[in-house]
């Protein structure tokens, strides 16, 4: 049985006037993020429990369209329509896996999705990226007339977590850590947004005047076997 712990790790914070972005690192010092250059991703049939399902899969498959393209990240990300199961275990068949459950099981109790990635914490590479949307979150909307939780922001949202990115303290930036119910959000990506995929994947030099600092961040996590984590983000409304 895998021990519940909590632990302090770096995480590097770029600063402009407006940015405020994080991406997180190891103890060791190593970003964490996919090192492949392609990789599969579940897309489970209870996904259409929140809404039609051509929205819901549209809305999935633009939302890794919009990170891998505006930020233009080197990952060729392949769609599976088909059943998966979230979580990773050591030496068994892993899924890249996107689904829904009724209710949460987070501790968060404001949670509308989860994200969780499993990486290596001498390396920094991510073996195994999870998302999970619940039921239990209320109302999901998929059209600006709708009123309820946006989902194609909050997938947006997500899938920033799965890429490796944290929290923004940017209001308007895709990853704030916060949506209004009954407001709209953006579903496009902020420049705030935009820098931190590349401060991730992109090996040319920022913008003069990024500056670069150390900071740690306490975050919750499950750690396995060989040096792996497994950690969860929410997005909470």
């Amino acid at each position: 049985m895998m021990k519940t712990l909590f632990f302090f790790t770096a995480v590097f914070l770029y600063t402009l006037s407006v940015n405020a972005f994080t991406v997180r690192s190891t103890k060791y010092g190593e970003l964490v993020k996919w090192e492949s250059d392609e990789i599969d991703v579940y897309l489970s049939p209870t996904l259409e429990m929140l809404g039609p399902s051509d929205k819901v899969y549209y809305a999935v498959e633009d939302a890794f369209y919009t990170w891998l393209h505006e930020a233009d990240i080197k990952l060729q990300v392949n769609f599976v329509y088909a059943d998966c199961e979230p979580g990773y275990a050591s030496g068994g068949a892993n899924t890249n896996c996107i689904t829904v459950k009724s209710n949460r099981d987070t501790g968060n109790e404001e949670a509308g999705g989860n994200a969780s990635i499993t990486y290596s914490q001498s390396s920094g590479e991510i073996f195994d990226g999870d998302i999970v949307f619940y039921l239990e979150a209320g109302n999901w909307k998929f059209e600006d007339a709708e009123d309820g939780l946006d989902f194609k922001h909050v997938v947006l949202h997500e899938v920033g977590h799965f890429l490796g990115l944290t929290h923004s303290d940017i209001d308007k930036a895709v990853m704030f850590p916060t949506v209004n119910l009954h407001t709209r959000k953006v579903s496009v990506l902020h420049e705030d947004d935009i820098y931190g995929a590349l401060a991730l994947y992109d090996t040319r030099e920022l913008e003069e005047g990024t500056s670069c600092q150390m900071s740690p961040v306490a975050a919750t996590a499950k750690g396995g076997q060989s040096g792996l984590w497994t950690l969860l983000t929410s997005l909470l409304f």
